[in-house]
């Protein structure tokens, strides 16, 4: 892993508040997990994932689980944070999260459930 980037005498530098909450003690930015965690934490917009991708992961999951994601092929919907798609005849949602990468299924009775981080989605899917 690379050094981190002292901030210290940077021209730059962080401005206090939330920001700073990416320096360590030491003035070095530190490792705070994927890129979308740190944008929220520094009150930056969330950047959502490649919408090929999630139409990818899509399409891979209306093929699996039919009875669930009926019917497929909808269109690709965007409501921030989410990239989604609706089902209407399963009256269900499943949609990635650009705030945390994960994917969702809200199911016919309004339940949200976190199925898992989107990368290791799109390697089960065979679309990364």
């Amino acid at each position: 892993m690379a050094e981190p980037l002292d901030t210290r005498n940077h021209p730059n530098r962080f401005t206090p508040g939330k920001s700073d909450r990416l320096l360590g003690s030491d003035g070095k930015l530190q490792d705070k997990g994927n890129l979308s965690n740190w944008l929220t934490q520094a009150d930056c917009p969330v950047i959502p994932p490649p919408t090929e991708k999630i139409a990818c992961l899509l399409n891979w999951a209306e093929a699996t689980f039919p009875s669930l994601l009926s019917p497929p092929g909808g269109p690709i919907q965007y409501f921030s944070p989410y990239t989604y798609r609706y089902y209407q005849a399963t009256n269900a949602y499943v949609g990635v999260s650009a705030k945390d990468y994960h994917v969702y299924y809200l199911d016919p009775n309004g339940v949200m459930n976190d199925v898992g981080d989107l990368p290791r989605w799109l390697v089960k899917a065979g679309c990364q």
